[in-house]
């Protein structure tokens, strides 16, 4: 399910609100580094958790190649972060996280 402005909204003023989670750098959520696309605002939507996509990745000791954390690891990463929703500004990061819970 894709969420918008008016849902993303309504969940921040929420009594029980969804708990979203920012899969970019911890630098671009707290706004301390340039979004890479001119004119984006930084920082994050208001109550979110930063989990940064490379939490959930590793390097394959074996191959030197990039790849998914095991999954108890994973599934470490987003019960602390108490993750339901991910957001990224363009759904390639978060599209990773999302991989990994489903």
């Amino acid at each position: 399910m894709q969420w918008n402005i008016g849902r993303t909204l309504a969940n921040i003023s929420a009594e029980h609100p969804v708990q979203i989670v920012d899969a970019r750098s911890n630098g671009r959520f707290r706004g301390t580094e340039p979004e890479p696309r001119p004119g984006m605002r930084g920082g994050h939507i208001p109550g979110s958790r930063s989990v940064p996509f490379s939490a959930v990745l590793m390097t394959d000791p074996e191959t030197n190649v990039t790849v998914m954390k095991p999954e108890a690891e994973i599934r470490a990463v987003f019960e602390d972060a108490g993750a339901i929703v991910f957001d990224c500004t363009l759904s390639v990061q978060s599209l990773c996280e999302c991989v990994c819970v489903c």
